[in-house]
C-alpha cells in the first residue's frame, strides 16, 4: 500500500530502453469505480504537451521509482479522449471536503492510501487525525471534485492502523452469497460476528474489478428515489435527465451509459 504523496514525484523509469522518462506529476482518478487510473507524468518537455501512463502498465511502484515495460506505454493525453475527460473532472481527493449522505460536515482529506497492485484507493485520513483513523472505502459513496459523500455510519468503516487492509465481500456471484442469499455490501451487517461468514477467510480482493461494482452499487442504491435539482446534459448538450424527475431505474441505467453519473449524484437531492 502506498500513499499518494509517496507516488508524487517518483522517477518513471522503462525497463526495456534502460531509461529515466520523467517523474510522476499528478494522479488521476476514476471517480466511477474509485481506482487510480492514470499518472500524468513531466518529461522535462512540459510546454510540448502532457503525457501520461496507464496504471494497468505500471510494473511496480517501489521507495524510488515507479517502472514500466517500455517507453511506448507512456503517451499523449490528447491522443485519448478518455484520458481528457478524466483530467478534466479534476478528481484529487486530497483537499476535499467530506460529508456524510444526511449532509454532515465531518472534514478535510489530507491523504489517501493506494494499493499499488490494482491502483484501488483503499483508505483516506481526515486532516488532523491519527494515523489510526481512516475512512475506509467501502464507506464512499461519491468521489466529487470538491466532496467526498460517505455512509453515515462512517465509524463501522474506520480502519485502525497503516498496515490494514480494506477486505471486501468476495461472494461467487455479484450481490449474492454461496447459499444464494443477498450478500453484505454495504457495511451496515459484519459478516464476522460469529456467524456464517459470506466468504472464505482466503476469498480477499486480489483485483479493483470487483471492489469498482461494490462502489458503482452503492452509488445507484443513493441514488434511488431522490429529485433531480438540475438537468444533466450529455455531451452533445442533449438533455438526458430532467429537473424534478424522480431517480428510478431506468434513469440510472441511462445515466451510466452516458458516464454522467457523478454529476448526477451532485445534482439530485
Amino acid at each position: 500500500m502506498k500513499k499518494q504523496s509517496d507516488v508524487l514525484d517518483l522517477s518513471v523509469v522503462c525497463v526495456d530502453e534502460g531509461v529515466e522518462f520523467g517523474k510522476v506529476r499528478e494522479i488521476i482518478i476514476d471517480p466511477e469505480s474509485g481506482e487510480v487510473a492514470y499518472l500524468i507524468i513531466d518529461d522535462g518537455e512540459w510546454y510540448l504537451g502532457a503525457k501520461y501512463l496507464e496504471f494497468q502498465d505500471i510494473l511496480g511502484i517501489g521507495r524510488d521509482a515507479v517502472t514500466t515495460q517500455t517507453v511506448d506505454n507512456i503517451k499523449e493525453i490528447k491522443e485519448d479522449d478518455k484520458v481528457l475527460e478524466l483530467v478534466k473532472k479534476g478528481i484529487k481527493v486530497v483537499g476535499t471536503k467530506v460529508y456524510s449522505q444526511s449532509g454532515e460536515y465531518i472534514g478535510l482529506i489530507d491523504e489517501y492510501y493506494i494499493d499499488e497492485e490494482d491502483g484501488t484507493i483503499v483508505k483516506c485520513r481526515l486532516e488532523g487525525t491519527s494515523e489510526d483513523d481512516m475512512i475506509a472505502s467501502s464507506s464512499i459513496i461519491t468521489y466529487g471534485k470538491a466532496v467526498l459523500v460517505v455512509e453515515d455510519d462512517l465509524k463501522k468503516n474506520i480502519i485502525a492502523g497503516d498496515d490494514s487492509r480494506v477486505e471486501l465481500f468476495k461472494p461467487t456471484e455479484f450481490g449474492k452469497n454461496k447459499d444464494g442469499g443477498d450478500s453484505v455490501i454495504d457495511g451496515s451487517e459484519s459478516a464476522t460476528d460469529g456467524s456464517d461468514s459470506l466468504t472464505d477467510d482466503s476469498d480477499t480482493v486480489e483485483s479493483g474489478s470487483f471492489s469498482a461494482n461494490i462502489f458503482l452499487e452503492r452509488q445507484k442504491r443513493f441514488l434511488l428515489g431522490k429529485r433531480v435539482i438540475e438537468p444533466v446534459r450529455g455531451n452533445d448538450g442533449e438533455e438526458i435527465v430532467g429537473e424534478g424527475q424522480i431517480i428510478d431505474e431506468d434513469i440510472i441505467e441511462t445515466i451510466t451509459e452516458a458516464g454522467k453519473l457523478i454529476e448526477l449524484t451532485m445534482k439530485s437531492e
